[in-house]
């Protein structure tokens, strides 16, 4: 069981004096406007990237093949035609 006594014994503490704290009070009221200003300088700081111009537009061909790639059917015919179309499967060995 703890003893009574105990409990009133702490370690000792020393609080600020009263100008202290108001210092300290003044110093983190101003605390928004410090960082409002840093940050108006990093700003400033900062340069902003350029868009980067396009590429050219491809070849009108190449545009044909990617859209028809995409599409399912037109992809299908083209897998047909490149089976009829290719080497013959004596070449294949």
């Amino acid at each position: 069981m703890l003893e009574r006594d105990e409990e009133g014994v702490g370690l000792p503490v020393q609080l600020p004096t009263l100008a202290q704290s108001a210092q300290a009070y003044q110093r983190a009221s101003q605390l928004d406007l410090q960082v409002a200003e840093r940050l108006r300088r990093i700003e400033q700081q900062v340069t902003r990237h350029t868009i980067a111009p396009k590429a050219e537009a491809a070849a009108p061909d190449i545009f044909l093949a990617k859209s028809m790639l995409r599409n399912r059917d037109s992809l299908r015919s083209a897998i047909v035609a490149a089976v009829i179309l290719g080497p013959p499967k004596a070449f294949d060995r």
